[in-house]
């Protein structure tokens, strides 16, 4: 998820954003620091695979390898967080 030289500071800000959720998104699989540290050096198709290896559904799979694809980043932001917020563990008693 390397910036790309012709990228504007909105389309920076969305993939970052982008790459905060996939990380967040790979802890709650259970994903080590060392992936959580390589994120932004993968290809879609390596975050998919890394995801499918923690247990990934399809869903995440999709958001994921639609990026830049069948999927606006917007979209995909949208759906990783939502994605993410689906499985916040319950507050403790």
């Amino acid at each position: 998820m390397a910036k790309a030289p012709n990228e504007s500071p909105a389309e920076w800000d969305i993939r970052t954003a982008i790459e905060v959720e996939v990380r967040k998104a790979i802890k709650k699989l259970g994903g080590g620091t060392d992936i959580l540290l390589a994120v932004s050096d993968y290809s879609n198709a390596e975050l998919v695979d890394t995801l499918r290896k923690l247990g990934a559904k399809s869903d995440l799979l999709t958001y994921v390898g639609s990026r830049g694809d069948t999927m606006e980043d917007d979209e995909v932001l949208y759906a990783l967080r939502t994605w993410n917020e689906a499985r916040k563990k319950p507050a403790a008693p």
